[in-house]
């Protein structure tokens, strides 16, 4: 009777224990997942993922853990002062043997302004040069003559046109490079707008006076088109 209590109260004992073990066993285990779960990833950026995936130009290897970051060719930003290709790409670098047929003048207004400033045409002359312009890449009745909005627009980029274009190795705006004998730098520009009393409207550029002028008057013209 003895031998039989004993080997019961074993027997409880090594149950115990061993649901005691189990519990045990299991919390250990579940603390050992928790902190696995919780280990923070590489940085994207260390292991190469170091561009804005919305500005991937072609293919793109996005970072595992962070789909806004990836490795691939970036985009290259359109701004006031980016050139225009005769096949209609755009880059902020002058390419070797690839045509420039324009400069961004204005990124709200797509505004973007020819390579060739015409020079000393009358205003009567201008509306028919700007219709029949064209370039590699562009046909006739693509381009116009700027509006006096635009050519505010041009104005107030001046300098980064400027650039652009001297860098391009075209006259800048405004005579910087060919100073006019009556003008000096200070040109007749003309826009595509006429006033109340048949003169035309046009800007000196150097100063940004806006007036009208006699429409049969020599002034600049700039051909401009949407991109």
């Amino acid at each position: 009777m003895l031998n039989m209590i004993l080997i019961w109260i074993s027997t409880r004992c090594v149950m115990k224990m061993s649901l005691y073990t189990s519990v045990f066993c299991g919390t250990i285990f579940y603390s050992f997942s928790l902190q696995a779960a919780c280990v923070t990833p590489p940085d994207c950026a260390d292991l190469g993922y170091t561009i804005d995936a919305s500005k991937c130009v072609g293919a793109a290897l996005k970072c595992p853990w962070d789909l806004t970051k990836a490795a691939c060719k970036e985009k290259e930003e359109i701004k006031i002062g980016s050139y225009i290709y005769s096949d209609m790409s755009i880059s902020n670098k002058v390419i070797a043997n690839k045509t420039i047929i324009a400069i961004i003048a204005d990124t709200s207004s797509r505004l973007a302004i020819s390579l060739n400033i015409e020079t000393s045409k009358k205003g009567t002359e201008t509306d028919t040069f700007c219709k029949n312009y064209t370039t590699q890449g562009t046909s006739a009745g693509s381009w116009s003559c700027p509006t006096m909005n635009d050519l505010q627009l041009i104005y107030n980029n001046k300098s980064i046109l400027n650039d652009s274009l001297h860098n391009a190795g075209r006259p800048r705006l405004n005579g910087e490079d060919n100073i006019d004998p009556v003008y000096g730098n200070n040109w007749r520009y003309w826009s595509s707008e006429m006033d109340n009393s048949g003169y035309r409207r046009g800007m000196l550029l150097g100063k940004g006076n806006i007036t009208s002028f006699e429409n049969t008057w020599p002034g600049y013209t700039i051909p401009v088109r949407k991109y």
